[in-house]
């Protein structure tokens, strides 16, 4: 396959909130399947669930590091980094901002194909509503090893002690660490596909591992089986971006299966490192795994009688608060005092973080 030519890259102008608020985003992408905007820039071929081309993001000469996920609607590099949806690709490939991309997608303004595919392919876009006994085993496996993993790296043990997680809670939610090397051989030996681990996200074509660099937190159901993995930069705790999840599995309601069977008011936060501290004191946590919040997250949460909320202190995370409260009206929010931008930082920052959280809550309960 011969590379990509492509020139330096320019970042495409940031598309704002409210931009995206002007556009149904989700009957866009619907309209413009992933893989058919993808190979209108380059060739890709299917292997197994995904596909795979050359990057036009960086000079990719030689194995195709460009994965296309189409049961998810993404894509992701595993040279550069980069990944999002088709407006994203669009995006960076043209160089455009959020609405000239959708502009292009919507007036049928894009290159021709570079490559035939499939005509089948379309069958790989309607995922099952639950994950496949094969898929579970095989995250339920990643989290395993990089939980494993955890237990033998002493810096990423104090790491988490930095941030006031114990090793405790680390177990109860299987959060691991990815030094890359480590998931090839555990599948191996466990006799577990590493095609359908590639299908989900967490190996490359090179079999370089996703979540190499990162922290990895599992979403783990009664009985201890991880039903999905996200990870936090840790290698490089400022790279950008901070988390990511696998791209291959659709993304769950963090703490939802244990929420739902105890008769808590449970604590909404878009961090999952939030998640982890609120878990540490003793709370019913729930998170989103960033500021968007998915209809299908939202029925899950009509049906509890009370959600709280906590917003980070940005512009971001107030921001998204207010849509989440327009989806719920009755969610409770709970601002933190304005010297702390998260639940996280006022653990590592205050001696008594967990008795001033505390005193937040019967304030605003009151009010």
């Amino acid at each position: 396959m011969q590379p990509v030519a492509t020139a330096a890259v320019q970042h495409a102008p940031p598309s704002s909130r409210a931009e995206r608020d002007l556009i149904d985003v989700e009957k866009v992408k619907a309209h413009h399947p992933i893989v058919d905007v993808v190979a209108r820039y380059v060739p890709l071929r299917r292997t197994g669930r995904t596909f795979v081309g050359p990057c036009p993001f960086h000079h990719d000469t030689g194995r195709p590091n460009l994965v296309v996920f189409p049961s998810t609607a993404t894509w992701y590099c595993f040279r550069c980094g980069v990944g999002g949806d088709a407006i994203t690709f669009v995006e960076k490939r043209e160089r455009v901002g959020f609405l000239d991309a959708v502009a292009r997608l919507s007036g049928n303004l894009l290159p021709a194909s570079k490559s035939p595919l499939p005509t089948n392919w379309r069958s790989l876009t309607t995922p099952s509503p639950e994950p496949d006994a094969n898929s579970l085993r095989i995250v339920q496996g990643a989290a395993m090893a990089y939980y494993a993993t955890l237990l033998g790296d002493p810096e990423a043990k104090r790491y988490l002690a930095s941030r006031k997680i114990s090793l405790e809670t680390a177990h109860r939610h299987l959060v691991g660490v990815c030094r890359g090397g480590r998931l090839v051989p555990y599948l191996k030996g466990h006799k577990l596909s590493l095609q359908t681990a590639a299908d989900l996200g967490l190996l490359g074509p090179d079999g370089h591992e996703f979540f190499s660099g990162r922290l990895t937190i599992a979403e783990v159901a009664p009985g201890g089986k991880a039903l999905h993995l996200t990870g936090r930069a840790f290698v490089r705790p400022d790279r950008d971006p901070k988390y990511l999840s696998a791209p291959g599995i659709p993304k769950v309601l963090y703490g939802w299966e244990r929420a739902r069977r105890l008769n808590r008011t449970p604590i909404l936060t878009e961090s999952v490192t939030d998640f982890l501290t609120l878990s540490e004191w003793g709370y019913v946590p729930l998170c989103t795994l960033g500021t968007g919040l998915k209809e299908g997250h939202v029925e899950l949460l009509k049906t509890l009688p009370r959600v709280a909320a906590v917003p980070h202190n940005d512009e971001a995370g107030w921001e998204a608060i207010g849509h989440w409260r327009e989806a719920l009206p009755d969610l409770l929010i709970i601002p933190l005092p304005d010297r702390y931008k998260d639940i996280n930082v006022l653990a590592q920052q205050s001696q008594d973080a967990r008795q001033r959280f505390d005193a937040l809550l019967p304030r605003r309960r009151a009010r």
